[in-house]
């Protein structure tokens, strides 16, 4: 009968060791990746212009037209010609907003060209360029980060908003997220504070996953 030396049952055993440790990391990385990965679901503007995705857990909010402003009364546009806008929240958190509207230059809303767009955020004193250039799909973006502190007197307010614009050469797209608020105010005023922050990520997604149809 063969006898077993000491030198080979700890070969044995750092090779049992070794396997464990490689199925333990194998299990963890699964778990890992099973906790963190996300569904994402996808979705269009109401003229086909665009399109991207959100999470599973966030949900569209119907959108409810109204003729907001002073003059002749206006009737509702025609979705299937002009974009609608679009509003999305967590499913168990209607205070995380993010909200994305399209704009052809030119129009009565806004700028009349990309330029226009990122000369105006480049002049608002609290906005922060996160990155200005074009995108691998050929397209131009900006993204901005605005951390308000004011009014300058007082310093009562601030808040934390990101903006993220793209241009296909005819049409803006804007995509904002309010990350944070604060105030000094009363809150039946102005309501309480808001921290967004674990929300970020998911707006990020939403907006870098814009793509054009054209």
């Amino acid at each position: 009968m063969k006898k077993v030396t000491s030198k080979k049952r700890s070969i044995r055993f750092s090779k049992r060791l070794a396997t464990i440790l490689v199925v333990g990391i194998g299990l963890l990385s699964l778990f890992v990746y099973l906790a963190t990965s996300r569904d994402y679901i996808s979705a269009t503007d109401s003229t086909g212009t665009f399109s991207f995705e959100y999470p599973e857990n966030w949900t569209i909010e119907p959108y409810v037209w109204e003729d907001c402003c002073e003059g002749p009364a206006k009737k509702e546009p025609d979705w299937n010609k002009e974009s609608k806008p679009i509003t999305l929240h967590p499913i168990a958190d209607k205070e995380a907003v993010v909200s994305i509207r399209s704009d052809k230059y030119g129009g009565i809303h806004y700028w009349k060209s990309f330029k226009a767009v990122v000369a105006s955020v480049k002049e608002d004193y609290f906005a922060k360029i996160l990155f200005d250039g074009r995108r691998e799909d050929g397209h131009d973006a900006l993204f901005a980060r605005v951390d308000y502190l004011g009014p300058p007197d007082a310093k009562v307010e601030s808040f934390t908003d990101h903006r993220y614009y793209f241009d296909n050469g005819k049409t803006v797209i804007s995509v904002e997220f309010r990350e944070k608020y604060h105030h000094d105010w009363p809150d039946d005023e102005t309501g309480p504070d808001i921290n967004n922050t674990k929300y970020l990520s998911d707006f990020e997604h939403i907006a870098k996953s814009i793509k054009f149809s054209d």
